[in-house]
């Protein structure tokens, strides 16, 4: 429209006119008009000088004379300068057409000036933008050309000028013209000059008085931002239409609502059609559509800041978060606190810095401010994608502001805006004195990077520090939120941290900001960052940097989450080649195979006789064994997961006699397959490791990186659940899998879920007819049972041997022995083949092991491994055979001495790669060497070009290897085979190595010696008995301490704070903090001498033993038992403590006591009680009370309270007439036990004699306890944490001897093992200054170790390795770094020399490493010996030295392989190699009887190489991605207790993404759980509560983000902590809504109604039957009982309640579809009609629930007017309903889904409505969004395709149910519910009527209802009788609420 200048300014005019005249209407009159350019036509109308046709024809002439004038090319531009300035600089052609602003101009004139003037304002940074005016310069000398033919048009439209009103500003003129007479007047000639004179807009702006309401009159608020710049900003600026509205009509009224929220009075009742009174009966009240409008949020003050003279409403400021890519704050994503992003908490303060720079009109910059007193309640978590919302509130009145999102307080704080602005001190630079660790940026960001800080490079503003944090340098880049955020990390960076934990803010006590100093010190930011200065003052508690100063910095630690990352762990072992027999001959196994022949025997001569004629009689060969019980032999097997086969028998045993046996036992082992190929006898080599050694051989000879696989005969073998996730173990394959059957749509319906999980193809394949079309090249065939699929097996294999590529291989499993385990089984399903082969098969189907071989060997195939289990199975691995000659091939020696073959090799796979050249095989040969590393070097050769020809022979033995020459009989073999692998070892045996998984689980041990802990710190489920660190000798030569055997540990508040996380380690004294353990504080049991002793321990006395300090122990009286004894210590201690030593407890006095039932309660009664003083306590419970009267009988009645509430202070001053309970005097004290223990504190031994003296005079006495067994250690601490204990829980750690004095007995128990370093010894790392060896001494540090020896050739390098080396010394380590070189051969035997003087050597650990990548090609010789002599020659020293200089003290020889070497990656073959000569080294060491493990790592994440050269923690090399450090460590843990000599750790890259049967919303359980740091969530107790798991504030944000998310789940947080694991797994699949109870709503899905919804399977049962249900008989001589329906329609509910009215027959109306839904009153006659055909004249008894208490009343009115009023024996009975009450309940559904106003208009509103209640319908039946299922019917062109659409959407859930019926119950529903809504009784019943009423009612006004009667007395005349009936509105139908309703019934009823 805008090309077009005609339509353009006539559609503006138009809309001027409206509005005017709306405006008009209103009663609104301007005192001012001012338009711009076109706008003064409106001007001209509103002053009444046009008429709107002459407005209208004047804007028309004005565009078409513009149009069809020729106009040289125009253009217009805004320019942010002053009218001045411009017309200065104008050039030649160019005018100043429009005034706006005072700088803001536009400008018109020739085209090309206007652009060069354009360009070079915007090259001298001016503003300057071109607009579009669709090249036409208005109000410029182009217009001059128009001018003539405007004038003579207009003069014909308006041919009688006006005098203009004095309230008409005019902008063509300047003011000095305004009393001219071309001026003053209205006409033509006025608006020519309008189009040709400039705008002198902001002229006429200035004329607008200060407090003016402004109307902008136009299509769109273009001018709203020129006015509020111009004009004062005490006037109102409203507009009446914006573009960007989607609902204009609202924008107008909501301005014009603001318009009389100024004061003008508004005549509303002219914008509607006049009303003439009388009004009709049947007009809609008003009342109900006027809502109120929630969208906004209004301050509301308090009456305090109304007094508070010059106060104000707080201010509010909203800020919106957005860290996308390109967003202003997109920088926060660097701020990343433990894999989550956090906002800073300087982002809140810099928040509140700018909303109090917004309030006083100040930039921020400009602003010098301090905040005080900031705290920091919870954390905010940025999201991945959305924004955040955060509200800043400033309480100007006192001085406070507060930061919120949404409904939770995040951050408050108070604020002063200095008037002296403080002049920070001048930071000089750091100084780099002597022995001074300097950090660099790097170092800093590492070590914050392991503590669990992320922060990116925005946030790594730290360029510098002294290691001691004092002092540095930052960096200032301009942004205030990165530098605090610095500064607070120069705060932190100094601090002392022992237990490496993540510490965030929580207070600040003050932070002064002046930016005016700080930017005028350090100026603007250019390109570079500037560097400033900071200094740390720990005394002080500040931080100063440039203008800033930051003073009491709080922070708490913060649980750190736990790595979930799924490690693929793993043993390498030698698995040799040929025949191999599992040993798994095991008596269970063989007694499982007996088992399941003899059943299968009586199985199918039970099937014979059950189904005649459908049992072949080859099933029944055997005969049963006879005198055994069949159900007895089974019994132990059927809950058994490995014994699914027999279980499936079982099934079929169960079916019933019928004609379609076949089809049935088909269905039950589809059902079952996949268990099925999990049965311990059927698939012991599929389960375990053959199968993976089999596939892994298959890989290992792979010639492309991609593996086709073949499945035959995939319906009945499943082999493709087994092969798939076995050969993704692989991280570099590639699989293709097909699965073949004959059967194939049977097979893709049974399995169609598994089939697209795996991403497995499948074809149509039968082995005894397909063709191999489409199925050839492949790389492995697979089948199971292929004797039972072949009729030949000879032709079989042949056409297999077809399908297979050159070098391809065959898998078989086989049933070879025991056939007749399945013999019947499989003749019944396959039937019989009728074998063609000359050899026997047995039993006509099955071969032996040994016909296999020969057969497998005659077709073709080369066998190269077999595996028997010796019960029943083979498997088979074969390939084709290589027929090449060895003339060819090349044979290259391989040396770990001297490494002159690398160029030959080098060569060789040259030349193999040149098509010109005939080369064969490259065999590399190691001999002589067993620690030759030429495995490894060949895994990497062969992903490299011309690798594929590499094959290896390596003799692993002491032995002489066999002849390999040319021609020998064992080099034939071998080259027949083609294996890339050979490796021989002891006993002439060759094979490979081989990766078997290893189970990632607990270790145990048995040993007496045992403490417990939490193995995740706020998750009780993880509590664990672990085995006890090794300690030193010297503990028990100190005679101050004693090593006690525990009996008893009792359990205290401190444990259950401390296990669940609620207290972080950090806040006990720094000693204990720093302990692994620091659970338990007493004990009863015995010295080394057996005495028996009770005590204090500071931690860890929940243990089999403990080393406690002699004035910590007591003796135990003769009296007490063990178990009484562990009740006493912590209790009396602090309750003598607290009442004698602090509160100088007198004799008399009065003590209130709180929570007397406690432990410590209880004491200080005792104690209090022993002074004779007058003791009050509290109690929550009467259980409680009742106890404590028992216990001490000198407690009266008046001594208890309440402990629930305030009501004992009340209580106490009664009892002592008036005292108060805390004095002006009074002094608070908090007793810390653990600072009290503390050796020399003087108050002990007070504390200790007075205890002494209180068992010697029986004061102390045994408490009350709940005892637990060791090994039920978690139920006791949750018994402790719901708080359901009375006096003390005790742990029972061993049994109570009868003697009073005996050495204590030790007793072994099975508990966790946890690696531990003894303190007295040495640990070795040989790289230890290197990322993963800093991190490993870390680890051993907090596993004990107290001595560490670190090498590194070049020393300590870096302050970070310094800062490490720094913080164990503090704690006590010795550490000594050694620059000797362990590949030399003095050097290892020095090292460990050196060591020995130490101590001896407990473990070594090899780290060293060189690399020197490259492919083959490039490598050389001196490559490879520079990569190797770390790992090889270091390691064969190490092994030497520590075989020759250590003894059995050395308990680790760890050395550092790589995946690399166990897997090959390309372009490592040095690496490899050297990391195979170590593994080799290992082997042989642990053969010898020594330690010794190498460790095959994958990518190491957080620190090392690959961190440092290659990224972050998402880097990925050779398939496999980053392990994090943390997850390495606890792997490392997990390895060192394994037997095996090589393992291999690594974490698989995620390949694809999940299919679609995957990729769907993760369980809600298991998301919760990951935030808790919970692995297993079924392993923990499922009715706890999220806080009592360990729930934290931090993860309660995460969690309730989680929930809106991802699961569209609305909780609060109270809600959230009382989620237990079972309700989330209810939750888990919702797609929105709240938990029911949830205070917060979103959307209509989340509403509920109130009333009982249908249940459609229900419904649809009773749609085609009668409308009457008989219930019961009763007797006959008794009046029957007659049910109406509630909502649903069905009489089931009613059964329950029919069955306990004996006497009566009962009888139920159900909707069907015969009954009439137009009407309560139709529904009332037809069920009339129905009860009179059982009882035509009465009388009898109508009971209505619910909906059918409407139904019931109107039967009632209806039997009554037609004269029946003795019909109804009884009264009327309606249960928790009435005919108000159900119309009250459908409005209210009906409002809370009121439709909106746009869809209503466009639909109607009863339309909408249908559609709503269709949609609820659909979503209370199935899965569905509300909004998405209503637009969906919305769009729908009737209501009968609705219904059509509802019942497809339904079928998906009720898929034996019709499309008719699902219409029917959908239509019912609706029309019950209008049924209902508009039932108003107009008459008045004569009867009695009884509400048998709900206790628990629903939350829904009902009009008219008094005294709780649901509105019956307005339709019922005579008594309205309420009986209350336990329960809700449901529950009254169920007990205990039938029961009660049932007998009020039968009172009721009239026999």
């Amino acid at each position: 429209m805008l090309k077009n200048t005609t339509k353009s300014f006539v559609s503006i005019a138009s809309t001027q006119i409206a509005l005017v005249n709306c405006l008009r209407d209103l009663g609104v009159t301007p005192d001012g008009l001012i338009g711009h350019s076109v706008g003064e036509l409106g001007c001209a109308y509103a002053d009444g000088g046009l008429t709107e046709e002459q407005t209208l024809l004047a804007a028309y002439w004005r565009g078409r004379c513009v149009m069809e004038a020729k106009l040289p090319p125009g253009a217009m531009a805004a320019i942010g300068l002053t009218w001045e300035e411009v017309n200065a600089r104008l050039p030649a052609g160019v005018v100043a057409a429009c005034h706006n602003a005072e700088d803001t101009i536009t400008i018109s004139g020739d085209e090309e000036p206007v652009n060069k003037f354009v360009e070079e304002m915007e090259r001298e940074g001016v503003f300057a933008r071109t607009v579009d005016s669709s090249g036409v310069a208005f109000h410029s000398h182009h217009m001059a050309a128009i001018a003539p033919q405007l004038q003579r048009v207009l003069e014909k439209v308006i041919k009688t000028r006006t005098l203009r009103s004095s309230s008409w500003i005019s902008t063509s003129y300047p003011e000095e013209l305004w009393d001219t007479e071309r001026a003053k007047w209205s006409g033509a000639s006025y608006l020519v000059n309008n189009l040709v004179s400039p705008v002198l807009y902001y002229d006429g702006l200035s004329k607008i008085p200060s407090n003016a309401i402004t109307i902008e009159i136009a299509p769109h608020c273009l001018m709203q931002a020129i006015l509020k710049r111009t004009l004062h900003p005490d006037c109102e600026f409203l507009s009446l239409m914006n573009r960007k509205e989607e609902d204009n009509l609202k924008y107008f009224l909501c301005n014009i609502g603001k318009l009389y929220a100024t004061g003008m009075n508004i005549d509303l009742n002219k914008l509607y059609p006049p009303v003439k009174y009388p009004l009709g009966v049947g007009t809609t009240t008003l009342s109900p559509g006027i809502k109120w409008d929630h969208t906004m949020s209004w301050d509301v003050p308090t009456a305090e800041e109304f007094l508070k003279v010059g106060s104000s409403c707080p201010s509010v400021t909203t800020f919106e978060i957005d860290t996308s890519e390109g967003g202003a704050e997109e920088f926060i994503r660097d701020h990343t606190m433990d894999e989550r992003v956090l906002y800073p908490g300087t982002g809140y303060v810099t928040l509140a810095w700018r909303a109090l720079a917004r309030m006083h009109n100040m930039l921020p910059e400009q602003m010098v401010v301090e905040f005080k007193d900031i705290a920091l309640h919870r954390a905010t978590i940025i999201p991945q994608s959305g924004t955040v919302t955060l509200e800043v509130r400033i309480l100007a009145a006192t001085n406070c502001f507060e930061i919120s999102e949404g409904d939770q307080l995040t951050v408050s704080g108070k604020y002063s805006i200095p008037e002296e602005p403080f002049v920070p001190e001048k930071q000089s630079s750091m100084k780099e004195e002597d022995g001074c660790i300097i950090l660099e940026r790097k170092d800093i960001y590492k070590d914050f990077r392991l503590l669990g800080y992320g922060y990116g490079p925005f946030f790594q503003g730290i360029k510098q520090a002294r290691n001691d944090g004092s002092s540095g340098t930052l960096e200032w880049n301009g942004n205030w939120v990165t530098f605090l955020d610095t500064l607070l990390q120069a705060s932190i960076l100094g601090r002392d941290n022992p237990g490496r934990c993540l510490h965030l803010p929580t207070r600040i006590q003050s932070i002064r900001i002046n930016p005016l100093f700080h930017l005028e010190s350090f100026g603007a930011v250019d390109e570079e960052a500037t560097e400033i200065p900071f200094h740390v003052d720990t005394v002080l508690s500040t931080c100063k940097s440039g203008g800033v100063e930051i003073t009491g910095l709080h922070t708490s630690v913060a649980p750190r989450r736990q790595i979930h990352q799924t490690t693929t762990l793993e043993s390498v072992q030698f698995v040799p080649y040929g025949v191999t027999a599992m040993s798994i001959q095991d008596t269970p196994t063989a007694e499982y195979g007996n088992a399941c022949q003899e059943y299968l025997t009586f199985l199918l001569g039970r099937l014979a006789l059950l189904y005649p004629n459908q049992v072949p009689k080859s099933c029944l060969l055997y005969q049963p064994a006879g005198g055994k019980n069949i159900e007895d032999l089974m019994s132990k097997y059927m809950s058994d997961e490995e014994c699914s086969y027999l279980q499936v028998l079982k099934l079929i045993g169960d079916l019933k006699g019928g004609n379609g046996l076949l089809t049935d036992v088909r269905r039950l082992i589809d059902q079952h397959a996949i268990q099925l190929s999990k049965d311990k006898l059927l698939s012991a080599l599929l389960c375990s490791h053959p199968l993976k050694t089999c596939l892994d051989i298959v890989w290992e000879n792979a010639s492309t990186p991609k593996v086709k696989v073949l499945e035959i005969g995939a319906r009945n073998g499943t082999m493709f659940a087994h092969v798939i996730p076995l050969m993704a173990s692989q991280p570099m394959l590639k699989l293709d899998f097909t699965a073949g059957d004959p059967n194939l749509e049977e097979m893709k319906s049974a399995f169609a879920d598994h089939l697209e999980a795996l991403h497995v193809k499948t074809h149509h394949f039968d082995i005894n007819k397909s063709e191999v079309n489409g199925l050839g090249n492949m790389n492995l065939v697979v089948t199971r049972g292929l004797a039972q699929q072949s009729s030949n097996i000879s032709d079989s294999l042949a056409k297999i041997h077809s399908m297979i590529d050159g070098s391809g291989f065959l898998l078989l499993h086989e049933l070879t022995m025991n056939h007749g385990i399945r013999h019947g089984f499989d003749q019944l399903i396959n039937g019989i083949n009728h074998s063609q082969e000359q050899f026997v098969r047995s039993l006509g189907v099955y071969l032996t092991q040994k016909q296999w071989e020969e057969l497998l060997v005659n077709s073709g195939f080369e066998l190269l491994s077999v595996f028997a289990d010796n019960v029943a199975s083979s498997l088979f691995l074969c390939r084709k055979k290589y027929t090449a000659p060895l003339s060819k091939d090349r044979f290259i020696e391989v040396s770990s001495e001297k490494y002159d073959w690398v160029e030959e090799v080098k060569d060789s796979l040259v030349k193999s790669q040149d098509p010109a050249t005939e080369t064969g095989r490259i065999w590399l040969v190691a001999d002589g060497q067993h620690y030759n590393g030429i495995v490894g070097m060949v895994n990497c050769l062969r992903q490299e070009d011309g690798g594929k020809n590499i094959r290896c022979i390596f003799n692993a033995s002491s032995a002489c290897m066999p002849d390999i020459s040319i021609g020998s009989i064992t080099m034939e073999t071998l080259s027949s085979k083609d294996l890339v692998m050979n490796v021989y070892q002891k006993g002439g045996v060759w094979g490979s190595y081989r990766h078997q998984f290893l189970q990632e689980a607990e270790q145990f041990v048995e040993t007496s010696d045992a403490y417990v802990n939490v193995l995740t710190r706020g998750d009780l489920s993880s509590l664990r008995w672990i085995k006890s660190p090794q300690t030193t000798s010297s503990d028990q030569q100190d005679c101050s301490h004693s090593r006690c055997s525990v009996y008893f540990s009792s359990l205290n508040f401190r444990d259950i704070m401390l296990a669940t996380g609620k207290l972080p380690p950090d806040a006990l004294p720094a000693e204990l903090a720093q302990k692994e353990c620091i659970l338990g504080l007493e004990f009863s049991g015995c010295d080394p001498e057996g005495k028996r002793i009770m005590g204090l321990v500071p931690s860890n006395g929940l243990a089999t033993s403990v080393l406690a300090e002699s004035h910590l122990l007591f003796e135990i009286p003769d009296s007490w038992s063990l178990e009484d004894a562990a009740t006493v210590p912590v209790v009396y201690c602090t309750a003598y403590y607290a009442l004698v030593v602090r509160g100088q407890l007198r004799r008399g006095e009065s003590v209130l006591i709180h929570s007397g039932s406690g432990g410590v309660g209880q004491a200080a009664i005792a104690i209090a009680l022993s002074y004779d003083c007058r003791v009050f306590t509290t109690v929550g419970t009467k259980e409680k009370r009742e106890f404590l009267k028992k216990k001490f009988p000198a407690l009266t009645e008046d001594a208890f309270a309440n402990s629930r509430d305030l009501s004992f202070e009340e209580h106490v001053m009664r009892q002592t007439k008036g005292m108060a309970i805390f004095l002006k005097n009074t002094s608070f004290h908090g007793v810390h036990l653990d600072r009290l223990m503390e050796k020399g504190n003087p108050d002990w031994s007070t504390v200790a004699d007075l205890m002494k003296d209180g068992i010697h005079s029986g004061v102390v006495q045994p408490l009350s306890r709940s005892t637990f067994d060791r090994d039920e250690i978690e139920d006791a601490f949750r018994f402790m944490a719901q708080g359901k204990h009375i006096g003390k829980v005790l742990v029972k750690v061993r049994g109570e001897e009868d003697e009073v004095r005996c050495s204590p007995r030790d007793e072994a128990m099975t508990v966790t093992l946890r690696n531990s370093c003894h303190p007295d010894k040495v640990y070795i790392i040989v790289g230890g200054l290197g990322g993963f060896g800093l991190e490993l001494a870390e680890w051993l540090v907090s596993r004990g170790c107290k001595k560490l020896l670190l090498t590194s050739r070049s020393g300590i390098k870096s302050g970070y390795q310094a800062r490490c080396v720094s913080r164990w010394q503090e704690k006590g380590i010795s550490v000594c770094v050694s620059k000797l070189d362990v590949a030399e051969e003095d050097g290892a035997i020095k090292l460990i020399r050196e060591s020995h003087v130490m101590g001896p050597v407990g473990g070594v650990f090899n780290l060293a490493m060189v690399l020197r990548d490259g492919l083959i090609e490039n490598q050389t010789t001196e490559d490879f010996l520079v990569v190797c002599k770390p790992k090889v020659r270091g390691t064969v020293n190490l092994d030497q030295a520590t075989r020759q200089l250590c003894g059995p003290e050395l308990d680790w020889f760890v050395m550092f392989s790589s995946v690399s070497c166990g897997r090959g990656n390309a372009g490592q073959s040095n690496y490899g190699f050297a990391n195979s000569s170590m593994e080799r080294i290992c082997e042989r060491r642990k053969a010898d009887g020594l330690p010794g493990l190498a460790i095959q790592w994958g990518v190491i994440g957080d620190v090392g190489v690959v961190m440092d050269t290659m990224g972050g923690n998402s880097t990925e090399v050779g398939g496999c991605a980053a392990q994090r450090i943390q997850s390495c460590l606890t792997t490392l843990d997990l390895f060192l207790s394994q037997p095996h000599p090589v393992l291999s750790c690594f974490v698989r890259a995620q390949r694809e993404k999940q299919s679609s049967s995957q990729g769907q919303k993760a369980n809600l359980a298991e998301s919760v759980a990951r935030i808790l740091g919970i692995n297993d969530p079924s392993s923990l107790n499922q009715d706890a509560t999220l806080a009592e798991i360990g729930l934290d504030s931090l993860m309660g944000v995460e969690v309730k983000q989680t929930l809106e998310r991802d699961f569209s789940v609305i909780l609060s947080m109270k809600e959230i902590r009382l989620l237990t694991m079972k309700k989330l797994g209810e939750l888990n699949g919702t797609d929105s809504g709240a938990e029911p109870g949830s205070s917060s709503t979103s959307s209509a899905a989340e509403k509920s109604l109130d009333i009982p919804l249908a249940n459609v399977s229900s419904i649809l049962e009773c749609q085609s039957k009668s409308s009457l249900v008989k219930l019961t008989d009763g007797t006959k001589d008794k009046n029957p009982v007659f049910f109406i329906h509630p909502l649903e329609g069905t009489v089931d509910v009613f059964r329950i309640l029919a069955s306990k009215l004996e006497m009566n027959p009962c009888y139920a109306l159900q909707f069907t579809s015969s009954v009439p839904m137009d009407s309560i009153t139709s529904i009332a006659a037809h069920y009339i009609a129905e009860i009179e055909a059982i009882s035509p004249t009465g009388p009898c008894h109508l009971i209505g629930y619910s909906f059918g208490a409407c139904v019931a009343t109107e039967m009632a009115l209806q039997l009554e007017a037609a004269g029946k009023e003795n019909y109804l024996a009884s009264p009327l009975m309606l249960i928790d309903g009435s005919p108000l009450s159900v119309s009250s309940q459908v409005k209210y559904f009906m409002h809370q889904y009121e439709p909106k106003e746009a869809e209503v208009k466009v639909h109607g509103w009863e339309a909408v409505m249908d559609v709503q209640i269709l949609a609820y319908y659909i979503q209370m039946q199935k899965q569905v969004l509300f909004d998405v299922m209503k637009d969906k019917l919305l769009c729908l062109p009737s209501y009968s395709s609705c219904l059509e659409t509802a019942a497809e959407v339904l079928s998906e859930e009720f898929a034996n149910v019709t499309k008719n019926d699902l219409m029917f119950s959908a239509k019912s529903f609706a029309m019950r519910l209008w049924a209902a809504s508009r039932y108003n009784p107009v008459i008045k019943y004569s009867g009695n009527i009884c509400l048998l009423k709900a206790m628990e009612t629903a939350n829904v006004a009902i009009e008219g209802e008094s005294n709780g009667d649901y509105g019956l007395a307005q339709v019922c005349n005579g008594d309205v009788d309420i009986q209350l009936i336990e329960g809700n509105h449901e529950l009254v139908m169920q007990e205990p609420g039938v029961t009660t309703m049932a007998e009020k019934i039968k009172d009721l009823i009239i026999v």
